[in-house]
């Protein structure tokens, strides 16, 4: 994958992506609501760390955090290239610093030099990068900090002398946003080939370059007043019933505020929500809560959800979903799906279990749905619904079909696949007959279990149906039976 379309390779796993279409339409209100403040309060950043009550929040925040972008991938192209990200201020403060993710294993693909720029192209300020020999985020302090005033736009780039750069196609198509900034509509991922560092210009799909702007609020700190708990990882055994979910020991009071969340970085913790929760808004947070209802991120909204309940209830639905989230040791009973991975998801240490039996004969059940750009990681996956005539009954504990579009870069790794009524497991996003069938690529299952069962397979008749092994970019690999055997594709 290149930067511009005169520049591609023939890889082709990003390139054929289209919008997943929703199985299950979110209904958005659209009716902005009074956000109380004992209930829900702004996220400073989504660089912040976790606070305890009294706590000061960092100085310094970005767009993208300091979590390893799963979507990212390594560009071959070893040509020089300028790649940056415009941004708009929201508030007085000052630019620090910058930083880069880099991927390329070596000290010598690390970026020599980053830059900041005014909306008239003059440099600001820039730095030399200091190397660094495996993946991660590189930072860099300029030499001297940039006063910017709110409503402008900057630029904030890195010189790759060597490219091998990192790149996720079609990355900054929804607006990232927090209290200070935020992506710039349209051409926020932006590029330049060239010998020599210079202002970048150039587009292409909406790409995003992991290229992050360092800025400090006027003022510096600020205080936080809703705490957030450490996060208890799932550090022995498989996810259950005790391990997943609100803590033990959390004490919840009801929710009182909008079933729309349409505040920027809106916080949700420690509630019982009862009813159906959209997301409508950029870097929500909801933890340690109870909710009795689904949960969907709808368009423009990103969320991460963490040591909480979702209970769909006896009825059809779909419990989280649809783009653009991240949920840790969440805990997933009721409706007909569990949770549905259909673009930019992460769902890790988690419970699905226990979707409702349709008495009608009509839906299909399913534990997790993916279609591009999931990760899966280290889960107890189950469908465990039984069988209702005519149609009713499970696919799957996780499903990929390429019905409306293509099943594409997904990493299913370290997951405890439950024995299943299904005939199937786990489908691999190569199902005959779908429109999209042909376009399965990037798909990875990785040192996962499958619980026999009394069927031995798993499944009625195997662990895994339509997973093509001369896919682009797919992989099978360790992955087993619960008795230690090898479990074939």
């Amino acid at each position: 994958m290149k930067v511009a379309s005169m520049f591609h390779s023939s890889r082709q796993s990003a390139r054929n992506r289209s919008t997943f279409r929703r199985s299950a339409s979110l209904v958005l209100t659209g009716v902005a609501a009074v956000v109380a403040a004992a209930t829900i309060q702004a996220s400073p950043s989504p660089a912040a760390p976790d606070l305890r009550p009294g706590a000061r929040a960092a100085s310094v925040v970005g767009l993208f955090g300091a979590g390893s972008p799963g979507s990212a991938t390594l560009d071959s192209d070893s040509r020089p290239v300028e790649l940056g990200l415009r941004f708009e201020v929201l508030a007085k403060g000052r630019i620090t610093g910058a930083q880069v993710y880099k991927l390329a294993k070596g000290s010598g693909k690390t970026p020599t030099r980053a830059s900041l720029w005014n909306a008239k192209g003059k440099r600001l300020t820039t730095a030399r990068i200091q190397r660094r020999k495996g993946a991660g985020w590189v930072d860099v302090s300029f030499p001297r900090t940039i006063a910017v005033k709110p409503g402008k736009t900057y630029t904030v780039s890195v010189f790759a002398p060597k490219g091998r750069y990192a790149v996720t196609e079609r990355g900054l198509r929804k607006q990232r946003s927090n209290a200070y900034l935020r992506t710039v509509s349209g051409s926020s991922g932006v590029f330049r080939y060239g010998a020599t560092s210079e202002l970048p210009t150039r587009s292409y799909r909406d790409s995003n370059y992991w290229v992050d702007v360092r800025f400090s609020p006027k003022g510096g700190t600020q205080t936080t007043p809703t705490p957030t708990p450490t996060p208890t990882p799932v550090s022995s055994g498989w996810p259950n019933e005790g391990n997943t979910g609100v803590p033990a020991g959390t004490a919840l009071t009801a929710y009182n505020g909008p079933m729309n969340i349409t505040q920027a970085g809106a916080v949700i913790d420690a509630k019982t929500i009862t009813g159906d929760l959209t997301i409508s808004a950029p870097n929500v947070t909801v933890s340690r809560s109870s909710i009795v209802g689904t949960v969907g991120v709808g368009s423009g909204g990103s969320l991460t959800i963490s040591d909480s309940m979702i209970d769909a209830g006896n009825k059809e639905g779909t419990g989280l979903g649809e783009t653009d989230f991240v949920a840790e040791r969440i805990h997933v009973i009721g409706g007909n799906r569990s949770i549905n991975c259909a673009e930019d998801c992460t769902v890790k240490d988690s419970y699905v279990h226990g979707q409702f039996k349709d008495e009608s004969g009509y839906y299909h059940e399913s534990g997790i749905r993916m279609g591009i750009n999931s990760q899966i990681l280290h889960n107890t996956i189950a469908c465990d619904a039984p069988d209702v005539a005519p149609e009713a009954g499970c696919s799957a504990p996780l499903t990929g079909y390429g019905d409306f579009g293509p099943v594409q870069n997904n990493l299913i790794q370290n997951n405890l696949f439950k024995a299943t009524p299904a005939y199937f497991c786990a489908y691999g996003g190569s199902s005959a007959g779908k429109p999209y069938s042909d376009d399965a690529r990037g798909i990875r299952f990785i040192d996962n279990v499958f619980e026999r069962g009394t069927t031995r397979k798993c499944g009625r008749a195997g662990p895994v149906t339509d997973f093509d092994t001369n896919a682009p970019g797919n992989e099978w690999t360790g992955n087993t039976y619960d008795d230690g055997a090898v479990a074939r594709p």
